[in-house]
């Protein structure tokens, strides 16, 4: 079987093929941007989960001391 094009179908490359250094290098870039990106979004969601537990620590402890001080009066 053999497949053939119209010379007017075939497209040539704009740009040069980038050798295989250049890809891994570039798949490298871009593994270390979604880690970084990554990180950061674990960072953030382990701050913010910080964050919920010391509100509801305070929230708690506030609210034993407005019972306390209610069985006081």
């Amino acid at each position: 079987m053999e497949l053939s094009f119209p010379a007017a179908d075939v497209e040539e490359p704009a740009e040069e093929p980038v050798d295989a250094s250049g890809a891994c290098a570039q798949a490298d870039s871009d593994k270390a941007a979604a880690a970084k990106t990554a990180g950061i979004a674990r960072c953030n969601f382990f701050t913010d989960c910080l964050l919920e537990q010391t509100m509801i620590q305070r929230w708690e402890a506030r609210g034993a001391g407005v019972a306390d001080r209610a069985i006081k009066l």
